[in-house]
């Protein structure tokens, strides 16, 4: 027993600093391994961040007419006032300026609009995952879906941070925009005047557009003071596209066409009787 203790104690007088020195390094080199995984997790992140669909099934489901698939309601007959108002109006809070093509339409509006849709679409079915500030984030590829489902524009949209219609930063290297917990204060409402069949399955539309406020309970388009515009939009209808899956509704897809302010200074409520159009309100 005596030998083996001395012959113990002799070996690490002899190797004792080496098992220290290689222990240390072991050590060292767990640590920078650590590191760089965490490291290289947290860049991963950065490119392909986590937690943006509620549900993960979300990123592969959704399409086009799911924003109007959350919110048809068998109230709103196809075709009515109620049902076009319902449709435009996260068109028409945009406050979008004249155009005779979608081509013509500056890519801020273009990305708002997709933006919105994402919006409606989380307050119904809460597709997206709400961080601790209240924010949340929509992957360009849903924005530019949207946009395309109401919108024809072939092209390639250049994507960067939007104030229109709200505050909205991209993030280029996840390729993705955040949504603030507070968005806008006040925007645009639709009052449809009139709907009127058109040549080759086209809609006119005829509406008011009213300064909208978050903070007031009153209907804006009973002041005359919220009058912003009337303007003349023109819809395709391409035909029933998907089915609610609860009440069986059928899901409609309109393809805005073109958008004119007919009168800036026209009184509210301004009847369209001499113009040939269906007085609908």
């Amino acid at each position: 027993m005596k030998t083996l203790l001395k012959n113990t104690v002799e070996f690490f007088k002899s190797r004792g600093h080496k098992i220290f020195t290689f222990i240390i390094g072991l050590a060292f080199i767990a640590a920078v391994c650590f590191g760089i995984g965490k490291l290289s997790v947290s860049i991963y992140r950065i490119f392909v961040p986590n937690n943006i669909y509620t549900d993960p099934i979300y990123e592969n489901t959704l399409y086009g007419g799911s924003v109007y698939e959350s919110r048809t309601d068998v109230m709103y007959e196809e075709g009515s006032a109620e049902f076009f108002e319902n449709y435009l109006s996260n068109f028409i809070m945009q406050d979008m300026p004249n155009f005779d093509d979608p081509l013509d339409l500056n890519d801020e509006y273009i990305i708002s609009f997709g933006i919105w849709q994402a919006i409606t679409l989380n307050n119904y079915q809460g597709v997206y995952t709400y961080n601790s500030n209240g924010s949340f984030r929509i992957p360009v590829k849903d924005v530019e879906m949207y946009a395309s489902y109401c919108f024809d524009f072939p092209r390639k949209i250049d994507h960067r941070s939007v104030d229109v219609c709200g505050n909205f930063k991209y993030n280029f290297l996840s390729k993705t925009y955040t949504v603030p917990a507070a968005n806008i204060d006040s925007y645009l409402i639709p009052d449809i005047l009139s709907v009127e069949e058109g040549e080759n399955d086209t809609y006119i539309i005829t509406a008011d557009c009213y300064e909208g406020n978050l903070v007031s309970s009153e209907a804006p388009e009973d002041d005359p003071a919220n009058f912003r515009r009337r303007v003349v939009i023109t819809l395709q209808n391409m035909g029933i596209q998907n089915y609610n899956a609860e009440t069986g509704t059928p899901v409609y897809r309109y393809m805005i066409l073109s958008c004119k302010t007919v009168d800036e200074t026209a009184d509210q409520g301004e009847s369209t009787a001499e113009t040939g159009e269906i007085e609908l309100n």
